[in-house]
């Protein structure tokens, strides 16, 4: 689309891509001229050896102020998902050699590991003034790694819109990449844009705020390490693995028995006195479908809301007690059994009844970490060596009374898969849900040698009870959403 060949100038790192562009010019596939089109390494060559004509537009402020740049830097990072589970080697190297990387790195941080971080500003700096038109990620607006990055680079954001990744040949995850128009020559804080949004067809599907997190007061790890508890004396009912703060790390918040099953422990140790917040911090992750339009949505610290709405508290733990994430397996005591021996005719006794206890006590408000109280006093004969403080608030009713319709209808579409489970033949007293639906569904192994879960089971009536539980879920986590915004656990 570009056609007047005295105003268009291409540059490119090897010089074979530049004698493929001169055999186009010489075959006439191609109207540009063969001084227009040279070998230039952006991040380390002085702008001494651009052609006279290009040198004399960035030289000319109401010339440079006309000037479009369009750049194809590679998007190589320091790191990535592979890097950080084990699988993959660093890439730091790649971006810390340049002269742009050592000339800027005092002023944009950690961003600068990646390169096209260092296109950006150079660009800016040096050749102030123009207009920057670009596709990339969101992570110059939003990632907390270029939160220096943005005091240093500061142009006014003109327009964007934003499209699925897989828009793209060979880009492979699902998240959104814009195209955004700088003005250089307008400085602005960025705080929030609205961006049209298209589908890979190229059809308009809405729109999408984009905002910067930086001012804001923190994220959703900071709120829960808030109420971290390492009293060796606490009852430790699990281990949270926290991942990170954004929708494409859900796969890694989950509850497992105990940090020694991961590789690079990340989280926090669930006990009586923080297990409403962790529960919060499961439903809030997970009660939101992760798409491609919120793949770098980042959970925040929340305001107060939350912790007089007993409801919501009452949900999430209900929320949490039966999502496939909570991954807690029958090792020792299952301090997770939210039923009695009665309720799902358990032929033994469980050996805790820490969480049945739980659900028929008063849901009360938090207190500081400072200060933090049990939430529940515990009760029961198994669990009599971990019994809690008592409450030093009035009650607010039991946490079976302030769930909703949708939870309740969780509760007992999760008591109705126990009894049947309870039924069978050999039945574990203690088992968890991971350990029902490894009993009827089964495993299989894999060829690496591990094994892993059936998706599925023969079991006809096992099969029905966990689609009803699933649905009820589903209902669930559809009556939680909204609060998650309300109390600004997410921007909307």
């Amino acid at each position: 689309g570009l056609t007047n060949k005295y105003r268009i100038f291409a540059s490119t790192l090897d010089k074979a891509d530049v004698q493929v562009m001169h055999d186009a010019i010489d075959s006439g596939a191609s109207r540009l001229f063969h001084n227009h089109v040279f070998q230039f390494d952006f991040l380390n060559d002085p702008f001494t050896l651009l052609p006279a004509p290009l040198q004399s537009i960035l030289d000319d402020p109401e010339q440079r102020r006309r000037l479009v740049v369009y750049i194809n830097p590679p998007y190589a990072e320091a790191g990535d998902i592979r890097q950080l589970s084990g699988t993959g080697a660093n890439k730091t190297n790649v971006a810390v050699g340049h002269a742009a990387y050592k000339k800027y790195l005092s002023r944009i941080g950690i961003a600068g590991r990646e390169v096209f971080a260092q296109f950006f500003i150079r660009i800016y700096h040096e050749m102030h003034g123009v207009v920057l038109a670009e596709f990339s990620k969101t992570k110059m607006l939003q990632a907390p790694n270029f939160n220096l990055f943005r005091t240093e680079f500061r142009p006014r954001l003109r327009s964007s819109f934003l499209v699925p990744a897989r828009t793209f040949d060979n880009v492979k995850g699902n998240f959104p990449i814009g195209f955004f128009i700088w003005k250089t020559d307008e400085q602005e804080t960025f705080i929030e844009t609205v961006s049209h949004v298209y589908n890979k067809e190229g059809s308009k599907i809405g729109s999408k705020t984009i905002v910067c997190y930086d001012n804001l007061k923190g994220n959703i790890g900071k709120w829960v390490l808030s109420f971290k508890d390492d009293d060796e004396q606490s009852l430790r009912l699990g281990f949270m693995s926290n991942g990170r703060n954004d929708f494409q790390n859900q796969n890694l918040v989950y509850i497992i028995n105990h940090k020694n099953q991961m590789p690079t422990p990340r989280g926090w140790w669930i006990t009586p006195k923080n297990i409403i917040v962790h529960s919060i911090f499961l439903a809030v992750r997970h009660s939101i479908e992760a798409t491609w339009l919120n793949d770098r949505d980042q959970f925040l610290f929340p305001n107060d809301g939350w912790e007089t709405d007993y409801a919501f508290q009452a949900d999430c733990l209900v929320h949490t007690l039966f999502h496939t994430q909570n991954r807690i397996a029958h090792t020792g005591p299952n301090h997770w059994i939210p039923f009695t021996e009665e309720e799902v005719g358990s032929k033994n006794a469980f050996a805790s009844h820490f969480m049945s206890e739980l659900l028929r006590r008063s849901v009360q408000t938090l207190l500081p970490a400072t200060a933090q109280p049990d939430l529940f006093s515990l009760a029961g004969e198994a669990d009599e060596a971990a019994r809690a403080p008592s409450i030093q608030r009035p009650g607010r009713g039991r946490v079976l009374d302030a769930m909703s319709q949708e939870a309740r209808a969780v509760f007992e579409a999760g008591r109705a898969l126990w009894a049947y489970y309870h039924a069978q033949p050999g039945a574990d007293p203690d088992a968890a849900l991971y350990d029902i639906r490894l009993h009827f569904q089964g495993t299989k192994t894999l060829p690496s040698g591990k094994t892993q879960m059936n998706p599925d089971s023969p079991d006809a009536t096992y099969t029905q009870l966990l689609q009803t539980l699933r649905e009820a879920q589903r209902a669930l986590a559809a009556q939680i959403a909204p609060k998650v915004y309300q109390y600004g656990f997410l921007k909307k």
